[in-house]
């Protein structure tokens, strides 16, 4: 028999009991559920949330297998959202969740936005349009955003508040409607300010922009991803002075042992 406050009472220390009953209710909603959203949907359960929103696309291949919630052998070929909805549910059974099993779009990333309280953007990179346009809408209706990208052997991770900081498109220096490609040179830039001195990730971002390569990831930067977009989300939701807000961002590199929070400016990266 499932009960919550055994399930979840270790949490109580590391958070507190109030704390811990707002998240319990807050409405999170997490785009995509890959390397970075997976690890949001598995840590935010853990931590006792009930009240999730989760949105993918895409069926579980192999190349999954190197850092992705839910993906195993078994569900090779499956719906993400089926699979991570059915692992977050072997958890917590009580878990309210809604399902989007075509992903965000241009046509419900109002209605997905409206319903949160908060968003966990793991949009992929490769759908720009779409992540411009649910940036724009949560920053302009006063909605949190939270995303983390995989960097080396870490994350950055960038809060977007229309309170507290700029938006999506200017911390990246995007214009409206750019092209993927356009999109995409200014993503990459702005979520990887301090290259690290590993030599054959430096590489694997090269090859990457050139078109040649794949993003490189990894389970250590996945993990990492989950953990830090799970605490700059408690810093929001519970008004932390301490999270940075964008233009400021953290990125951990565990590479080269470094832990930065720091400013970007598009124009003079």
């Amino acid at each position: 028999m499932f009960n919550y406050n055994e399930a979840f009472g270790r949490n109580i220390g590391t958070i507190s009991t109030d704390e811990m009953a707002k998240l319990r209710h807050t409405k999170i909603a997490i785009l995509g559920v890959g390397g970075v959203g997976g690890r949001y949907a598995e840590s935010l359960v853990r931590l006792g949330c009930e009240n999730l929103l989760i949105t993918d696309v895409a069926l579980f291949d192999p190349p999954d297998l190197n850092r992705q919630f839910g993906s195993s052998m078994k569900t090779m070929d499956k719906s993400k959202v089926e699979c991570v909805a059915e692992a977050i549910k072997d958890i917590n059974p009580e878990v309210q969740l809604k399902q989007y099993h075509d992903g965000v779009t241009l046509e419900n990333h109002k209605e997905i936005v409206d319903w949160a309280d908060i968003v966990m953007d793991a949009v992929d990179v490769t759908a720009g349009n779409v992540k411009q346009k649910l940036n724009e809408y949560a920053y302009e209706t006063g909605k949190p955003i939270v995303s983390n990208y995989l960097v080396g052997q870490g994350s950055i991770c960038l809060v977007f508040d229309k309170e507290y900081g700029i938006s999506f498109n200017q911390y990246f220096g995007l214009e409206e409607n750019e092209t993927q490609e356009q999109f995409f040179k200014k993503l990459v830039k702005g979520v990887y300010p301090n290259p690290t001195s590993d030599i054959h990730y430096g590489r694997a971002v090269e090859e990457l922009l050139d078109g040649s390569g794949h993003i490189p990831s990894s389970t250590a930067n996945s993990y990492i991803s989950g953990a830090l977009g799970v605490m700059a989300l408690r810093g929001a939701l519970f008004s932390n002075p301490k999270i940075p807000y964008a233009p400021y961002y953290q990125q951990i590199d565990l590479f080269d042992m470094k832990y930065y929070v720091e400013q970007y400016n598009y124009q003079q990266n």
